[in-house]
């Protein structure tokens, strides 16, 4: 898991919000992982819960996770930057 107190991320902002958002939706917010890559464009990071939980997380039609991604790309412009998210499996 990422360290959200990480002074080394590239979008730390976007970081903090999401893991608070994802960890209010899910029943085992212990379980929840967020990794950070960037890749050519863009960082991106990489939500990862428990087995289970992940339809809570991008909900009916995927209308939670776009609205996680549109709270956290808000975010992410507090750091100078745009931010990708997944949901791994």
């Amino acid at each position: 898991m990422t360290d959200i107190n990480n002074s080394t991320s590239a979008v730390p902002t976007a970081l903090r919000v999401s893991e608070y958002i994802v960890k209010s939706l899910v029943d085992q917010p212990e379980d929840v992982e967020i990794a950070e890559s960037v890749g050519d464009r863009r960082p991106s990071l990489s939500i990862r819960v428990a087995s289970g939980e992940t339809g809570k997380v991008i909900g009916k039609s995927g209308r939670t996770i776009k609205a996680v991604r549109t709270v956290v790309r808000a975010a992410s412009s507090r750091d100078g930057s745009q931010v990708d998210i997944d949901v791994d499996d």
